[in-house]
């Protein structure tokens, strides 16, 4: 029974803390139209990934959108040529 609370309390541990009530808005604010309909709909789109982590039996679930996921993968392509190309022992560029 002890094993059973064990992995039980794992697991809330592992999983991600409630979100915070978000603070009501003093004045809606103006929906942006873009130029033509649609232009940034695939953009907006949420896309849900799940990631194993070293270490745990439980993936985790990183859900962004296309856009944030596509800022990502380019930052990480632009620090890993940053590493690559600076040569720098030990470190990221410019520390």
């Amino acid at each position: 029974m002890s094993i059973l609370a064990l992995i039980a309390a794992s697991a809330l541990m592992m999983a991600d803390p409630p979100a915070a009530p978000a603070a009501p808005a003093a004045a809606p604010a103006k929906a942006v139209q873009p130029a033509k309909p649609g232009a940034f709909a695939d953009d907006d789109k949420v896309v849900c990934k799940t990631i194993e982590v070293t270490g745990s039996l439980f993936p985790k679930k990183d859900c962004r959108t296309k856009h944030d996921w596509a800022q990502l993968a380019q930052d990480s392509r632009d620090l890993t040529n940053d590493i690559t190309t600076n040569h720098q022992a030990g470190g990221l560029p410019g520390k």
